[in-house]
């Protein structure tokens, strides 16, 4: 039987990373789109004040491409989180919704190819943003997508305020850097990313729709954990999927 593959979609401080740790601690092999985003970025330039003024684009295997910049209003949103947020932003909008999906199927195709990943090996994926990364892999690969939030299907920016609480308590518990500085910056860039910037509404939708959306609001993280687990144990019986025939061809 071919191994199970899910991928995990969320909104800030949603709860992807607790889903996460509990799929690969019941054996799941995490792979992300992250890192393709991180190498994306390259070299941000700066004019003679320090000033952001674009993206330097590397594509995936590490060409140097050109600069795409965004707008000033674009990068003053971006600028307040990690630097690979806003290259992966332009890098979409430039070249493909799904060019990070693509180059993290590539990454799990060269892994059953060269034998490093057995094709029956379970599998996570995280730092999908789009609804258009979601609908590559589940084409692709047979992806079962997931999504993780506080918001409700009518309302995907319920429980900000609780995520904002969440931001702070990683910040001192895992000194994550490149976090929102006020609630306000928060907000502002959590309503960018869930509408015009990323989709990730749109893609919550397509979760709620096959009724994979676990909305965590006020509930300990167990809840997260327990609810990824009960949903990856009932993917076996799930009919209609192709990832057997799927890997057979690569």
């Amino acid at each position: 039987m071919a191994g199970r593959i899910i991928g995990l979609v969320g909104p800030i401080a949603s709860g992807k990373t607790a889903a996460a740790k509990a799929l690969i601690g019941a054996g799941f092999e995490r792979f992300s789109l992250s890192g393709f985003v991180q190498r994306a970025a390259g070299t941000l330039p700066t004019d003679e004040h320090g000033v952001r003024q674009g993206i330097d684009l590397i594509n995936v295997q590490g060409r140097a491409r050109r600069y795409l910049p965004l707008t000033s209003e674009e990068y003053g949103r971006m600028r307040r989180v990690e630097d690979y947020t806003a290259a992966g932003l332009s890098f979409r909008r430039e070249y493909n919704p799904a060019y990070f999906a693509k180059a993290v199927t590539q990454q799990i195709r060269r892994r059953w190819e060269d034998g490093r990943l057995s094709r029956d090996a379970d599998i996570v994926i995280e730092g999908i943003r789009t609804p258009e990364e979601i609908m590559y892999l589940q084409e692709a690969l047979g992806m079962y997508a997931i999504g993780v939030t506080t918001g409700t299907r009518d309302d995907m920016t319920a429980g900000q305020a609780e995520r904002w609480e969440r931001v702070l308590r990683r910040e001192r518990e895992e000194h994550r850097q490149g976090e929102p500085e006020t609630p306000e910056q928060f907000v502002e860039i959590d309503n960018y990313e869930l509408g015009e910037g990323f989709h990730i509404w749109d893609a919550l939708q397509l979760c709620a729709q096959e009724g994979s959306l676990i909305v965590n609001a006020g509930k300990p993280v167990q809840y997260t954990r327990r609810e990824v687990l009960a949903i990856a144990r009932g993917l076996s019986n799930i009919e209609g999927q192709t990832r057997s025939a799927e890997r057979a061809a690569y």
